[in-house]
C-alpha cells in the first residue's frame, strides 16, 4: 500500500501480486472518510488504469520496491 490523498482526504493504494510473479500489480484505490477521529466510510475504486497515472502511482512495483 502506498499513501495518498483525495479530495483532501486520506487515502492509499493498493498493489496484488503481479500475475508473473515478478513484483506487484495495481489493485485499487481506497479513500477514507475520517469523523470523530474514526473511519466512518470507506469507498473503493477499482479502475486502476484510469486512476493510478492521475495520483502518479506507478503500475508496477518491484518485489524490492515493496519491502520499503
Amino acid at each position: 500500500m502506498l499513501p495518498v490523498k483525495a479530495n483532501g482526504t486520506p487515502a492509499f493504494a493498493q498493489y496484488r501480486p503481479a500475475e508473473d510473479g515478478n513484483g506487484w500489480t495495481p489493485w485499487g484505490i481506497t479513500l477514507l472518510e475520517i469523523t470523530d477521529g474514526r473511519i466512518s466510510t470507506m469507498t473503493n475504486h477499482m479502475d486502476t488504469k484510469r486512476l493510478f497515472p492521475l495520483w502518479g502511482l506507478p503500475m508496477r512495483l518491484t518485489a524490492d520496491a515493496a519491502r520499503i
